[in-house]
């Protein structure tokens, strides 16, 4: 009778401890949504009207590289989820509110939002894990429709910039979850000198040299596919152009048939842009190349994307590319990407003399 009344009273504390731990700790729920989808809370006139149609044309435009049209997100707005109770908890949130609304704002936004619309005409800011983990709810705050449209620009396009970089931030939140692959992390470090902030569990090498690897993770219909490689004392030698590439891939990423192997496709121009890296993204930059990738001599092919960056006088690169034929290939690639960009920024950060 003892042991049973001892072993309620464990059950009812223990109880309480979780029930504390989640006031104090902000325990919360897993987020609802997939990669590269957006909930968007605004007004039914805003989204059926000329606003709508500009926020499609630039956040869900034909993401570039992908065999498959594929936009950069898919849009949900609130309205098509009715009173679903659980709309709260989507991953990635965009809140759009004109400078009439600025009451519905979070109120430690409500000071910078007047500021920065007196000034810019337009306030963005990012509350991160507020109902769901991992979860980013952005407010975009703008003082009237011209000054909106200004900031959805597809030419420059920050909007989308951003959002890409909190879906990518959320990608690795989860991946921070998940078991690593710690042994291969130290491999990797202590052979080539890259520094993984994570490596899921599921990935394996495929292939290590000297200055190489190729690591690759399953999944249901192809793989995923990741290389890291350095080139020392690389001043004066070709960035990451297709016939730099190319010649080191025909040694290193052979194909499943005699005398094929990875190669860029030629048909298809590649396109590049710099991302800055490190502190304050200051410190230093990588370039990132899109485009597709093609097997020589057999018929197999998809997205890659490739980022490189300088530290001293070695030049280090990563690039990233999925095999998943007649499937779709944004999520699994930006998962990559998001490794990639992780592992490119801990690694300037780490020998910046600058300090976040």
């Amino acid at each position: 009778m003892v042991r049973q009344v001892i072993g309620r009273c464990g059950c009812v504390l223990l109880v309480l401890l979780l029930m504390g731990s989640c006031d104090q700790e902000g325990l919360q729920p897993d987020s609802l949504g997939a990669v590269a989808e957006i909930m968007l809370d605004c007004r039914p006139v805003e989204w059926q009207g000329e606003t709508g149609r500009r926020l499609r044309k630039v956040l869900s435009a034909e993401q570039y590289g992908l065999p498959q049209p594929e936009p950069w997100f898919r849009l949900l707005p609130t309205q098509d989820l009715g009173a679903n109770k659980f709309k709260d908890r989507h991953r990635l949130i965009l809140r759009l509110r004109s400078a009439d609304q600025q009451g519905s704002l979070p109120a430690e936004f409500r000071s910078a939002s007047a500021q920065s619309l007196a000034t810019k005409g337009i306030y963005l800011g990012v509350v991160r894990h507020p109902r769901a983990f991992p979860q980013a709810e952005v407010w975009l705050v703008y003082r009237d429709t011209a000054t909106l449209f200004a900031f959805l620009d597809p030419s420059t396009s920050p909007l989308l910039d951003r959002l890409k970089q909190l879906d990518q931030g959320l990608i690795m939140d989860r991946v921070g979850r998940l078991s690593r692959a710690d042994t291969l992390i130290a491999i990797i470090r202590d052979s080539l000198g890259f520094s993984l902030t994570a490596l899921p569990g599921d990935y394996r090498i495929r292939s290590l040299k000297r200055d190489w690897v190729w690591l690759s993770r399953e999944i249901p219909n192809g793989t995923m596919n990741w290389c890291l490689w350095r080139v020392k004392d690389a001043a004066g030698l070709p960035l990451a152009g297709p016939v730099f590439r190319d010649s080191l891939f025909q040694k290193n990423l052979p194909g499943p048939s005699p005398g094929s192997y990875y190669q860029t496709e030629p048909l298809v121009p590649i396109r590049q842009r710099s991302l800055p890296l490190g502190p304050k993204g200051g410190a230093s930059s990588a370039v990132e190349i899109r485009g597709l990738w093609t097997l020589h001599g057999d018929f197999m092919g998809g997205p890659f994307v490739h980022h490189t960056w300088t530290s001293g006088k070695d030049r280090w690169h990563s690039e990233v590319f999925v095999y998943n034929p007649n499937e779709p290939k944004r999520a699994w690639l930006r998962e990559l990407e998001s490794l990639s960009l992780a592992c490119a920024d801990s690694m300037v950060q780490r020998n910046s003399p600058l300090k976040p």
